[in-house]
């Protein structure tokens, strides 16, 4: 079933987010040794505008994402994607679309944070084609709920709907995401998701948190992290 939830993400604007866990079998295996509280990232210029590990609470465990894991990651979510059959059919160049892939950017850095079953996964990028949100969101509209289909693997349903955020960067989107899939042998999971992109001159943002035991998640608290994140992403770079 892991397959089909790494293709899901892809075509519901996190893809980019899930990019370095998805080479690694998902977002599932994203924990790592605990780390220091400064930020990973690889190394790259932008991994100083990275949240810090204390940001995500006490006892999270931070993992950085190097550059070839989010552009190879990227790659392999975006080949498994393309063999999926998506419904309605419009929605699959739609949501496909929105997706601001790590490899089209000339620097990435990223990482990938746990805290019990959640799973927080942050990217930073920049030096690429422009994000226009506006777009984004008038794309979605339409595309709110999507079934998705991989032959020999399983289905998915996906409900998308808006998330309030704060008005940080030039603009902000956010979204809820509600995956339930279907695996070959007839198990289905439930999946929540919170998506967060924040695009701020020529640098983009993207949140994206999950629950891999498919509990609750806290929007008011995942809005005060995507302030957070901006906030430190400008002060650090700009």
């Amino acid at each position: 079933m892991a397959p089909v939830r790494r293709v899901l993400p892809a075509l519901t604007v996190a893809g980019l987010l899930l990019t370095g866990c998805a080479g690694d079998g998902g977002a599932d295996t994203a924990a790592g040794p605990s780390a220091p509280s400064s930020p990973g990232g690889g190394g790259t210029d932008l991994a100083p505008g990275l949240l810090p590990a204390d940001a995500f609470g006490a006892g999270a465990q931070l993992r950085p994402l190097t550059e070839q894991q989010l552009r190879q990651g990227a790659a392999a979510v975006l080949g498994e994607a393309s063999g999926a059959e998506i419904s309605p059919p419009d929605c699959a160049a739609a949501l496909q679309a929105t997706e601001p892939v790590a490899a089209r950017y000339e620097e990435v850095a990223g990482q990938a944070v746990t805290a019990g079953s959640t799973v927080t996964a942050e990217v930073l990028l920049s030096g690429g084609p422009p994000v226009d949100l506006d777009a984004v969101e008038a794309q979605l509209s339409a595309c709110m709920q999507v079934r998705l289909t991989v032959p020999g693997r399983g289905s998915a349903a996906v409900a998308v709907t808006p998330l309030d955020l704060p008005p940080v960067g030039d603009r902000v989107l956010g979204l809820s995401v509600l995956t339930t899939t279907v695996a070959a042998d007839g198990q289905d999971r439930t999946v929540p998701g919170l998506i967060a992109v924040v695009v701020d001159g020529d640098r983009v943002l993207t949140l994206f948190r999950t629950d891999t035991g498919g509990g609750s998640l806290d929007p008011a608290a995942f809005a005060d992290l995507t302030g957070r994140a901006a906030a430190t992403a400008a002060d650090a770079l700009d």
